[in-house]
C-alpha cells in the first residue's frame, strides 16, 4: 500500500420515493374511488329512493276511501303558539280519519313544495309551544271504533316555502297517498 486509502465502497443505490411507496400508493388508488362511490351511492339511495311505490294523488280539499277507511280532506294551517326560529313558520297539516273495517296504519312520510327548490321536510312533532287541538291524534288510529278522529301534525318551514303537498304511506302494503294543498 502506498497510503492511499482504499476508494469508498460504493454508496448503496437509493430507490426513489415512488418505488418506496408504491404499496401505500396502489392501497391509495384503490381505496380513494372505492370509498367516493360507496358514499355517494349511499347518499343516493338516502335521498332518492324513499319511496318505492307510485303515488295517488288526492286533489285538495277532497278525501279518498281505502283499505277500510276514509281520509281527508287535509286543511294546512299556520299553528298557533308554536315557536320556531326567526325566518320560520310552523304549520298544522290536520285531516279526519273514519274507519269503516278493521285496523288501518299509517305514517306521515313527509311535507313537500311542489315548486321552487322541492324541499321536503318531516313532521316537527316535538316543536315548542304547539300542542294538537284536544281529542285529535297524531298518527291514524290502529283501532275502529265506528267514530272519526282527527289528525294533527306540525311542520316547521322557511317562511317563504310553498305550495306543499302532504305524503301519508298508508296500509299493509304501504299506499303512498298524496294529498294536494291549498
Amino acid at each position: 500500500m502506498n497510503g492511499r486509502s482504499a476508494p469508498d465502497a460504493p454508496a448503496p443505490e437509493r430507490r426513489n420515493w415512488w418505488r418506496r411507496n408504491r404499496g401505500a400508493l396502489l392501497a391509495l388508488a384503490l381505496l380513494l374511488p372505492t370509498s367516493a362511490g360507496v358514499i355517494g351511492v349511499q347518499e343516493w339511495r338516502t335521498n332518492n329512493t324513499e319511496v318505492t311505490v307510485p303515488a295517488d294523488t288526492v286533489p285538495a280539499g277532497e278525501s279518498i276511501r281505502t283499505e277500510g277507511a276514509v281520509i281527508g280532506p287535509v286543511v294546512l294551517a299556520d299553528a298557533e303558539g308554536a315557536e320556531v326560529p326567526p325566518g320560520a313558520r310552523a304549520v298544522a297539516a290536520t285531516f279526519p280519519v273514519a274507519l269503516e273495517s278493521g285496523p288501518i296504519t299509517c305514517g306521515i312520510s313527509a311535507l313537500r313544495e311542489t315548486d321552487g327548490e322541492r324541499r321536503r321536510w318531516n313532521t316537527g312533532a316535538s316543536v315548542t309551544g304547539w300542542s294538537p287541538p284536544p281529542d285529535s291524534w297524531t298518527t291514524c288510529p290502529s283501532e275502529p271504533d265506528g267514530s272519526d278522529v282527527v289528525v294533527s301534525v306540525v311542520f316547521v318551514v322557511p317562511a317563504g316555502a310553498g305550495p306543499f303537498v302532504l305524503d301519508l304511506l298508508v296500509g299493509s302494503e304501504s299506499r303512498l297517498l298524496r294529498f294536494e294543498l291549498d
